[in-house]
């Protein structure tokens, strides 16, 4: 807004002269501020002058020849343009008010009614509110930078859920577009049922909110996340919308993971060492004495089941002890370029004839070229089998269908272990690598601490996605 001595740049748009000197001796007659006043006549010519900015009010005649006043003020709003605009006409017109008001325009004169004092007060007006629009779009444009630039994913939410706008980050995270998000309920976002209601309750309460949930992507996949919800309220204070911002957690909780999975292996392996030291020593002393036994002992029926009995399960106390040994210390590996092709085809060959017997189906695509890699080829392959096994088990006769797949993207090499089984929830996924964890009868749960053993060995990571009753898909990535 304009104070002091300042000189107001009027530019004025008229194809009549005569109505322009009216006008240019009504403002001339204002006492209070400088004007300094310009003429255009031409509709061409007053456009191009607009647009270069350099007045700062704009009187424009509602006729200009073929041309009117509403087509200039939707030039400017083509362009985005802010620029007060008053409009002058022979006669009141309540339509073409609305629609000049609409349009942009700041104020609308009628031209027998022009005093100094309306001129000037409408002047001011129109001066007065566009810079206050320009502030105001200035602080859009800060804000929306933060909305747009922020590397957590934010959505905003009418009170039923229907998500209206979203960030870069949200569109990224959750993999949908931005035509795909309007209209979209935040609701279908929840994986847990209670974690949807316990959001519903917060945005009744009118009440930030502020946890960790679990959100399905637009391809259902899981997303380990924190939100904070804020409403946004009017000038009655009332809620019309909220902001809800979703920080990904997904690497902090990997991360947590390895950490807790390193110091178990940690803990199993001083337990492996400890039980290696104070059973196998007792173990050995009863292997040898069994020995002499049987060099005293009458050989009978009853003396060789007895002693075989002892044999295969000291044998199997031996077993049991390697493997927790074997499991919980590094693997020890031994790199040379491997085509990484060939070793999944040896560990395939090793489930293919169960996967025949139980008239299942193995989908394999792989790269007909090699893909060579450094890696140590037995280990690789004890992983592999493991994987490959535990898939086959966790299908059904005659209808299991097993997907091998091995590409490369972004300097790595991707094995894809894919089976329509059981699948797993999320608890058993997360505590899968565990040692000692298994849900096989029998089982030591070893195998898969085994496998993530070589994979980290190799300077991999393995990852998995399950749905319970929809299969289980292992992700293993190995750099080139």
């Amino acid at each position: 807004m304009f104070v002091g001595n300042e000189t107001i740049k009027v530019l004025i748009i008229d194809d009549d002269e005569d109505d322009y000197i009216l006008t240019n001796d009504i403002i001339s007659e204002i006492t209070n501020s400088k004007y300094h006043v310009e003429w255009q006549f031409n509709y061409n010519k007053a456009l191009e002058t607009i647009f270069e900015q350099r007045h700062d009010i704009y009187i424009i005649d509602f006729y200009l020849g073929s041309n009117t006043a509403l087509e200039i003020l939707y030039e400017l709003s083509q362009k985005s343009i802010l620029a007060p605009v008053i409009i002058l006409t022979g006669q009141e017109n309540k339509g073409i008010d609305l629609q000049l008001m609409n349009a942009g325009a700041s104020d609308y004169l009628i031209k027998p009614e022009l005093t100094p004092s309306s001129v000037e007060r409408s002047i001011r007006y129109a001066i007065s509110t566009i810079a206050q629009l320009k502030q105001l779009k200035e602080e859009e444009q800060k804000f929306r930078g933060l909305f747009e630039e922020s590397v957590d994913a934010i959505f905003l939410c009418s009170c039923d859920l229907t998500i209206s706008e979203a960030n870069h980050s949200f569109l990224n995270l959750f993999e949908y577009t931005k035509e795909e998000i309007k209209g979209l309920s935040a609701s279908s976002l929840f994986l847990e049922e209670q974690d949807l209601v316990a959001f519903k309750n917060q945005l009744i309460n009118t009440t930030d909110l502020n946890k960790e949930v679990i959100l399905l992507n637009k391809n259902k996949k899981e997303i380990e996340c924190q939100i904070a919800t804020t409403p946004i309220r009017d000038f009655d204070e009332k809620t019309k919308s909220y902001q809800v911002i979703i920080h990904d957690l997904t690497l902090r909780k990997k991360a947590e993971r390895e950490l807790m999975q390193a110091e178990l292996l940690s803990v199993t392996g001083k337990m492996a060492r400890s039980m290696a030291h104070e059973v196998r020593n007792p173990l050995t002393n009863l292997v040898l004495a069994l020995n002499e036994l049987e060099d005293v002992v009458e050989t009978t029926e009853d003396t060789i089941i007895f002693t075989d009995i002892i044999k295969r399960n000291s044998k199997r106390i031996d077993q049991i002890i390697t493997e927790m040994l074997n499991s919980s210390r590094k693997s020890i590996i031994q790199k040379q370029k491997n085509d990484i092709t060939k070793i999944i085809e040896d560990s395939v060959a090793v489930v293919l004839d169960r996967i025949t017997l139980q008239n299942m189906q193995l989908k394999l695509d792989i790269s007909n070229a090699p893909i060579e890699i450094q890696l140590d080829a037995k280990q690789f392959k004890l992983a592999l089998n493991n994987i490959l096994i535990n898939a086959v088990e966790a299908m059904e006769e005659g209808s299991g269908l097993l997907k091998i797949s091995c590409l490369t993207k972004d300097n790595f090499v991707h094995i894809i272990i894919e089976d329509n089984g059981i699948g797993m929830e999320r608890e058993t996924i997360n505590k899968l690598f565990n040692p000692f964890f298994t849900s096989k009868k029998g089982g030591m749960g070893l195998g898969l601490t085994t496998v993530l053993n070589i994979i980290k060995g190799h300077d991999g990571t393995i990852d998995i996605e399950s749905e319970l009753h929809h299969g289980s898909r292992f992700i293993i990535q190995l750099p080139i």
